[in-house]
This record gives structure tokens, sequence and C-alpha cells, in this order.
């Protein structure tokens, strides 16, 4: 009986060791892939959406919202291809918009397309690519 109450204490400290090392490994790779945007770095991005939102003439929270407007989104893409333009990763370009990394794929792969159909924001996308210094 003794040998059996050891040998079950030794299997429930073994499972709690696996445990615990699994907790580990779970906290570590969440840590890694929270790595934090420099101060300088997030002051670029705001700077770009201070100036894509003059430019919209639109708030900052507009540009974040959930309005579909043309004007609301050219707004959006133009933030998000200047902002990729200049290496910002698509997770940090997301969590300026309110938006998922995967809005932001889509706001670049059809950016070229959104262009050329939405000629009446030519004069804002050029003013935006000139001061960012972007084509």
């Amino acid at each position: 009986m003794n040998n059996y109450v050891t040998q079950s204490s030794n299997e429930k400290m073994i499972e709690l060791q696996n445990q615990l090392i699994s907790m580990r490994r779970n906290i570590n790779m969440i840590l890694g892939s929270m790595k934090l945007m420099s101060p300088s770095k997030r002051e670029e991005l705001n700077e770009i959406m201070s100036f894509v939102s003059l430019i919209f003439e639109l708030t900052t929270d507009q540009i974040k919202g959930p309005a579909r407007f043309p004007k609301n989104i050219a707004a959006r893409r133009t933030f998000s291809y200047i902002a990729h333009q200049k290496g910002f990763k698509l997770v940090d370009i997301g969590k300026q918009l309110n938006r998922h990394h995967s809005s932001i794929i889509n706001y670049l792969q059809n950016f070229e397309m959104y262009r050329y159909n939405y000629p009446e924001f030519a004069q804002e996308l050029d003013s935006c690519f000139e001061k960012f210094e972007v084509d």
C-alpha cells in the first residue's frame, strides 16, 4: 500500500511538472509575440495618422471607426500603404486602425485598384506620398 501511495505521488508530481513546463512555454510564446514597438516608431506611426487625417479632413477617430464611406476607406488605405512602405508590421498598422492584420492585407492588395477607381482622392494621395516620400 505504501509503495502504491509513493508511486501515485510521484506520478502526480511528474504530471504537475509537465503542466508547469507547458505553461512556461505558452507564456514565453505569448510574450515573444507581444514585442513592443519603440516609442520613436509609435511616434512615426502617429505622425502618419495625423497627416492623413489632416489631408483627408477627417478625425483620427473617423479613420479608425467603423464607417465605410469612400473617404474614410481611402484614408485607411492610404495610411496602411504609407505605413507599410515605411516598414511597419501589418499587426502594428492594424492596431493603429483598430483592424485585424488581414484587413490591412486586403487594403494593400487592392490599393492600386482602389486608387484608380476613385480618382477624386488623387490629390490627397499625392500630398501624402510626397510628404512621406513613397511611390
